[in-house]
């Protein structure tokens, strides 16, 4: 539900292209190697493979790729742990519709 409701909002900007999504961390790293896209959002709490290790995982096989990890926890931890694994942003669930375009315009941004 939330994955489809996130992709409904990104959906909605013109300049944001949804080409993939992942229902676990092995799937989500799997079509980051097929589908290389410019940008990640990645959920924490994923099945088979957590969102901290499929980061991880992207990152040392595409660097290029931005990842921005999204949480329901707000534990500067989870924050922490995810940019040691390579990602460049967090938002969490409850503020995601409002602030997750913005996170990706700020890292695509610095990106370049």
């Amino acid at each position: 539900m939330v994955r489809q409701g996130l992709r409904g909002v990104l959906e909605g900007y013109p300049d944001i292209q949804v080409v993939g999504e992942a229902a676990d961390g092995e799937e989500a790293i799997a079509q980051a190697d097929i589908l290389v896209p410019d940008v990640v959002v990645m959920d924490i709490n994923l099945p088979r493979v957590n969102g901290i290790e499929a980061t991880r995982q992207i990152k040392s096989r595409r660097p290029q790729i931005i990842v921005i990890g999204l949480s329901v926890h707000q534990a500067s931890q989870v924050e922490s742990a995810l940019k040691e694994a390579g990602g460049t942003s967090y938002v969490t669930k409850d503020s995601a519709a409002a602030s997750l375009y913005e996170a990706i315009q700020i890292a695509v941004r610095e990106a370049a």
